[in-house]
Order: structure tokens, then sequence, then C-alpha cells
């Protein structure tokens, strides 16, 4: 387990956004149209992450984030803004494979969204609006056999595609 290690707190008046690219590991942040610089390493800006580790696949040329060999793995983030947001959008990268499940929840302290694989933008921005701390969680459980572990894949890249992002959350104040 990885202890709790960040609340990303934004002073940014009009824009944040935070992308990561798991295949250089590094998280790019703009506030206010200005980059920040980088942060390097999945777990630095996560708030919280069970059972998770990091898989390179030099065989197949493919990086992602798996559970270990649990039933059962998530990974937050959390940020406090300065203004209540105005705009949300999320992107993020991700593949299951059998019985695998990948369920997602979005929202702030008094309300959350919970949704799986297939869901429109515009229900984000919906429960991320007028909030100024929120929360992002994935959950990756499910798969058959030995390997489940593999059925439930975060932010799936190929080696060595390097413009690749993986995550990314868009906010406007």
């Amino acid at each position: 387990r990885t202890p709790p290690t960040a609340i990303i707190q934004t002073k940014a008046t009009s824009s944040f956004t935070l992308r990561y690219n798991i295949v250089t590991d590094l998280y790019h942040i703009t506030t206010d149209g200005k980059d920040s610089p980088t942060v390097q390493g999945w777990p630095s800006l996560v708030f919280q992450a069970r059972n998770l580790f990091k898989k390179v696949e030099y065989d197949w040329n493919k990086v992602y984030l798996a559970r270990n060999s649990s039933d059962k793995a998530t990974i937050e983030w959390r940020f406090h803004c300065a203004y209540p947001i105005k705009k949300a959008e999320v992107s993020v990268v991700s593949d299951v494979f059998h019985s695998g499940r990948i369920s997602w929840s979005y929202g702030g302290e008094d309300s959350e969204l919970n949704l799986k694989d297939n869901y429109s933008s515009d229900e984000v921005d919906a429960a991320l609006r007028n909030k100024d701390k929120i929360r992002i969680v994935a959950v990756l459980e499910g798969g058959d056999g030995n390997n489940s572990w593999q059925h439930t894949q975060l932010f799936r890249a190929d080696l060595p595609d390097e413009s690749v992002t993986s995550f990314s959350i868009s906010l406007s104040f």
C-alpha cells in the first residue's frame, strides 16, 4: 500500500491542466497558461494507491499500471482549487480484458458520480462543476485465472511512444 502522498493544490485563476505520460513517467502541469516543472513518477501526485505497480512489457512493447496479485486495486487523485470549477474535462487511457473491470468515480465533498467504461465528458463536467475540492478514483478488479491482474490495465501505452497522454484533467475557473 502506498501511503497518501499528495493533494494537488492549485491557485489558478482561469485554468489548470494536469497530464500524465506513463511512457516517460512524468506529470506535466499547466497553470493559467504557464508550464510548471515536470513531476517524476506516477505515485508522486497520487493521493492514495493500493495494490498497484507499473508494469513494463519489453517483449510486447507495452507499459501500464496493473494490480499486484490482489483482487482489487485503487488509485485516487485529490485537487483543492482556489476557485470553483466552471468546466472540467477528464481523459483516461485504459484497457480491460476478459472479465476485468475498471470503474471510475468523480466528485466533490458532497456528491459523487460513479461511472463504468462508457460515459460522456458532459457527465464528468456536471459532477465536478462548482466544486473547489474534487477527487478522482479508479477501481481495478476482476479478470480470469492466474493472470487476472493483467486484465485491468490503467494508462496502457506502446513503448517507446513518448507522445501519449495517458491521463489528463483540465479545469477552467
